[in-house]
């Protein structure tokens, strides 16, 4: 498979990519990611989508309450559909590794967990897709907001 998405059916290009790569290399087009331990949260959900093609899914943290990096509070984290959105993965990977003169932009960009594997609720609410997803773990703006 071509790292760049082709146009077509949702369903079938979205997954595609998740198989190309076996969950011991922690890589996907060639670009090693950060994984991120199983069990730290619930079943993505379904959200709304960018103003691409990228499927957002909210998840919902469920791990050991005193879990600094993922666990800052349930809705931290918002998932972005890897499939879609491969050409940034390598953005936020680098990020961190940036020299001093990049503070502002590490300042500035949204936070990076790394990625989840997981099948996502299915069309049908209480169903899971066939296949897992890879998703990106970014922060939500909206996190621990209870009211706007």
């Amino acid at each position: 498979m071509a790292c760049a998405q082709e146009s077509g059916s949702e369903e079938s290009t979205e997954t595609a990519s998740v198989d190309e790569a076996t969950e011991d290399e922690h890589e996907v087009c060639g670009m090693k990611y950060t994984p991120v331990p199983e069990g730290l949260f619930d079943t993505p959900r379904p959200t709304s989508r960018s103003g691409g093609t990228a499927a957002f899914f909210s998840v919902r943290y469920v791990g050991p309450p005193d879990d600094r990096r993922w666990g800052r509070n349930k809705d931290f984290w918002l998932a972005k559909d890897l499939a879609r959105a491969v050409d940034e993965l390598d953005f936020y990977e680098r990020l961190p590794k940036l020299g001093p003169e990049f503070r502002l932009l590490r300042r500035w960009a949204m936070e990076y967990g790394g990625v989840l594997c997981a099948k996502c609720e299915g069309a049908r609410p209480g169903t899971l897709e066939d296949q897992p997803r890879k998703l990106m773990l970014l922060q939500n703006l909206r996190g621990g907001i209870q009211s706007l």
